[in-house]
């Protein structure tokens, strides 16, 4: 609640449905017959705005896990016992891997689909690795 996240990710879902949209506004919405567009760029853009929309989303919640885990580790008051939690849950994770529907996948404190993909999914990803929410926690504990 301190951090805002739900405001924060309702706000990026409405950008991001606003993204999603405004190809097929542009394609039917206003404008007279005569004055139509490039058709394959108009299938480019109601192609491509919807995968810009996920990204950028989903960038904004990778951002939102990682202050969660600082403002945690504030509240904490040592954010190596956070780092080392979160060392075990992706141990636990990648030995016995959760069948998750994706779409609930952001729900999880660590992905549950850590065991799953590569580099495609990394970028499809709500979670950030867990590799590197450690070493920022371990880079507040090295500060401190």
């Amino acid at each position: 609640m301190k951090n805002r996240d739900m405001l924060i990710s309702t706000v990026a879902a409405g950008i991001a449905a606003a993204l999603s949209n405004l190809p097929y506004l542009l394609m039917f919405g206003g404008g007279r017959d005569d004055e139509g567009g490039h058709p394959y760029a108009q299938l480019a853009l109601i192609l491509l705005a919807p995968i810009g929309a996920m990204l950028i989303q989903f960038a904004i919640s990778r951002q939102r896990e990682f202050e969660a885990d600082r403002v945690g580790a504030l509240i904490l008051g040592r954010p190596k016992p956070l780092a080392n939690a979160l060392v075990r849950l992706d141990s636990l994770a990648h030995r016995i891997p959760m069948h998750v529907p994706p779409a609930v996948a952001p729900l999880a404190q660590i992905n549950p689909l850590a065991a799953e993909g590569g580099v495609v999914a990394k970028l499809f990803s709500t979670h950030p690795p867990t590799a590197e929410r450690v070493a920022r926690l371990e880079s507040m504990a090295l500060s401190r």
